[in-house]
């Protein structure tokens, strides 16, 4: 039985190796060749062969122990012809010069040097090798046991390979096919890229690619499908839920609305016409007619009020007349009540009635951008901005008020209602909303979402608010 040393000796050395006892004896063999031509054995035979030719030869078990054994063999083979030789240097140094001297050990440094170096890129090659094929491993264990469906693709978008759970799926062998039939709608995968998908065993999944770098083989791109069924089931009910709070809010709106013109406001315009006619009644003395007008007065303005707060509880310019009727009359409003603010509306493109969704969504987003100018921003400017594209719906509410840092930002979007309401509703249309800000730079509101007409309504178009 060999000892734990024999053991660590035997691992880092390959003395069960026979090429390496090979080379250790081809060593010894030039030793004895250079005594030869050096004399030291009594006899020259090669006298005619340049020295040092002889010293070069070592070159050829070192680097054969260098490149089949790495820096473990050249390590040791380089001991070897180091021993040797010094035991040479040894023993000739009273008939050797001085230069002769430094040229032997220049020579045996530059063997020994070139040996160590040519052993050590082997061992990095080795190593770096091995890791790779430790990590191929990995992976491919990772590959074969993913729970998650992952293709491989070459260039051109073929599958090369399919691991277990994605042949389970698509239901047979997969190389050879294009990944693109494998999809619905058949599109290329570039352009279904994080998009959810439905999948033959009829759950939803987000399709991530992947690049491969250079040398995995034919393929180029991995594809890796990500099971988001309930991810994607909470967030539609959680959408749902937001649809149904938002409808709630804008029926509550609406019967309020109904109910003050219905109600009270008639009642004060009643009272204000029956205070007017109070007053021009002959013979009523001046100080009561002076009475009943201001009471009059009073009474129209509570009236005015009501209408205004009806008005903009839900503005039924809106239902009537569509979205750039209702912000006319919105920033016509702020006009009047606000002497040092300018509003202005600029419509792009052609103008158009939209969905009953996006027509109320929209003009809610842009209701809560003017609010919040008005209540933060001290501008003197306000500019909204409706542009109607070919398929998108772009609105911008910008003014030149005092701004906010992006920390002030960051609390307002985490505690202010308007904002997370402005948020939500763009993401209720399938749309988005950003909002840029700096200090003394005003503040711009920018919210894009589809364009959909009643037409397209009415030939399928999802409503996302009545949803």
């Amino acid at each position: 039985m060999s000892s734990p040393g024999e053991g660590r000796r035997a691992a880092w050395l390959p003395v069960r190796d026979h090429r390496f006892w090979v080379v250790q004896a081809l060593v010894a063999v030039v030793f004895l060749l250079h005594e030869l031509a050096d004399g030291g054995l009594g006899t020259r035979p090669f006298a005619v062969v340049p020295h040092l030719a002889f010293e070069a030869l070592f070159l050829f078990p070192l680097l054969y122990a260098a490149l089949n054994f790495g820096l473990r063999g050249s390590l040791v083979t380089a001991a070897w012809v180091t021993l040797l030789m010094s035991l040479d240097i040894t023993f000739s140094l009273q008939g050797m010069g001085r230069i002769n001297l430094w040229a032997h050990y220049v020579e045996l440094a530059t063997l020994d040097i070139v040996a160590v170096a040519v052993g050590w890129g082997v061992a990095a090659e080795r190593l770096a090798r091995a890791r790779a094929e430790v990590a191929e491993t990995r992976y491919r264990q990772l590959y074969e046991t993913a729970r998650a469906p992952i293709l491989l693709l070459d260039a051109e978008g073929v599958v090369c390979d399919a691991n277990p759970a994605a042949t389970a799926i698509f239901n047979g062998n997969l190389t050879g096919r294009h990944g693109r039939s494998l999809l619905p709608g058949g599109f290329p995968l570039g352009e279904q890229a994080r998009r959810v998908l439905s999948l033959p065993d009829g759950r939803d999944y987000r399709l991530g690619l992947v690049s491969l770098p250079p040398g995995t083989g034919a393929a180029s791109t991995q594809a890796i499908f990500e099971d988001v069924t309930e991810e994607h089931r909470d967030r539609r009910l959680a959408t749902h839920y937001a649809a149904l709070v938002v409808q709630a809010e804008e029926d509550q709106r609406r019967r309020l609305a109904r109910e003050l013109h219905d109600e009270p406001l008639q009642l004060f315009l009643h009272l204000a016409r029956h205070l007017e006619s109070l007053a021009e009644t002959p013979g009523i003395p001046a100080s009561a007619a002076d009475r009943l007008a201001r009471a009059h007065r009073q009474a129209f303005d509570a009236g005015l009020r009501l209408r205004g707060l009806a008005r903009e509880l839900r503005p039924p310019t809106l239902d009537h007349l569509g979205l750039v009727a209702a912000l006319s009359g919105l920033l016509a409003d702020v006009d009047e009540e606000e002497a040092d603010l300018h509003a202005d509306l600029q419509v792009t493109g052609e103008a158009v009635r939209l969905a009953g969704d996006i027509e109320l969504g929209t003009f809610r987003i842009i209701q809560e951008a003017v609010r919040n100018s008005l209540r933060h921003a001290e501008a003197r400017r306000l500019q909204v901005t409706v542009g109607f594209g070919a398929d998108e719906l772009r609105l911008t509410v910008a003014d030149d008020g005092r701004g906010f840092t992006p920390d002030e930002f960051d609390d307002l979007t985490a505690t202010h209602l308007g904002l997370l309401g402005m948020r939500e509703r763009a993401r209720l249309l399938d749309g988005d909303l950003e909002v840029r800000s700096a200090p003394g730079a005003g503040t711009v509101v920018d919210a894009r979402v589809p364009l959909r007409t009643p037409q397209d309504v009415a030939n399928g178009g999802a409503n996302l608010v009545a949803s």
